[in-house]
């Protein structure tokens, strides 16, 4: 696998095996090699990066994760040392993967850390609970922009009628591989919307709750199927979504909330209130998650009014999961 990937992206795939480049973007190509002398392809990815590996890509090859996101420095000839921040995801249908697709962003401007989700015009990210007949039990306001039908109207209907009749199968591929592997799995689907053509999503089945066999879903939507080649802001997006989706889902069983409350709530006044209940403070929430202060509390003051509380001590009150 020797080629150059057309896209206007610095992105590059990496072969799992032994860490080599096999394909890389023009532009990211001529950023590493500008006199055209040292072709990058076949050379240990880490041999341009300044910092020590993160152990990603190894955990990629075992399978253990399928993506992740970290910060490094590019080495790069006659410069110093640019800081990057990048994803990595697994590619292809081989198991065990043989490729992970690695897109950087310069970050001249800032130093290593959490990386934070490409900016971009807020898209809805829908979380949801089903039990073992595949019911909606749980869902955010957020399927309401996705489907056109309120949440409300949603719980109790079977999740897979909220996809277009095509790509059905694809959503049960995701379910079984779910099920079979007892971790998360993503794919690509489409949900249906009256009267509007589908709409492209990225399908993840998070896991099993406790108890079982109740589990959590995602949907995050996504490019049209024609555009999900290694494009460099699509990547990056899907993955930086997943891990919210991931990070938010697993604090779910500390909650107790009811399905009418969830149903008011967004993807991001959840994602708050979930932070909250762990001990965060405004500040420290808005760090987490690169948001303003003021952002933070605009979403906390219309969450109050959902929960019918005045204070961040009555939303706790409210989310807090009785110990048994």
């Amino acid at each position: 696998m020797s080629l150059v990937m057309q896209t206007d992206g610095l992105a590059l795939i990496v072969n799992l095996d032994d860490l080599t480049i096999a394909a890389v973007s023009e532009p990211l190509g001529a950023l590493l090699d500008p006199g055209r002398h040292n072709d990058p392809l076949g050379a240990r990815v880490y041999d341009y990066m300044s910092h020590r590996p993160s152990g990603g890509l190894d955990m990629i090859a075992r399978g253990a994760i399928d993506g992740y996101e970290a910060g490094n420095a590019l080495r790069l000839t006659g410069r110093p040392p640019q800081p990057i921040r990048g994803w990595m995801r697994a590619i292809g249908d081989e198991r065990p993967w043989r490729y992970a697709l690695m897109v950087l962003r310069l970050e001249p401007d800032r130093h290593e850390g959490s990386l934070p989700e490409p900016a971009a015009p807020e898209a809805p990210m829908v979380l949801g609970v089903c039990d073992g007949s595949l019911t909606i039990t749980h869902v955010t306001a957020d399927i309401g922009t996705l489907c056109g039908q309120p949440a409300h109207e949603l719980i109790g209907t079977q999740l897979l009628s909220l996809f277009s009749q095509e790509t059905v199968p694809s959503a049960l591929w995701v379910m079984a591989q779910a099920l079979q592997t007892r971790a998360g799995a993503t794919g690509v689907a489409a949900v249906s919307r009256p009267g509007s053509p589908p709409v492209p999503v990225d399908f993840m089945v998070c896991g099993a709750l406790h108890p079982a066999p109740d589990f959590g879903f995602a949907l995050m939507p996504s490019a049209d199927p024609l555009l999900r080649l290694p494009q460099g802001q699509q990547a990056m997006r899907s993955v930086a979504r997943a891990d919210r989706a991931v990070a938010l889902y697993r604090r779910f069983p500390e909650m107790t909330i009811d399905r009418t409350l969830m149903s008011r709530m967004t993807f991001r006044e959840l994602e708050i209130a979930s932070l909250l209940l762990r001990g965060r403070r405004v500040p420290a929430i808005a760090a987490a998650l690169h948001l303003s202060q003021s952002t933070v509390r605009n979403h906390l003051s219309s969450t109050f009014a959902k929960a019918g509380v005045h204070s961040q001590a009555g939303l706790i009150e409210a989310l807090r999961r009785p110990s048994r």
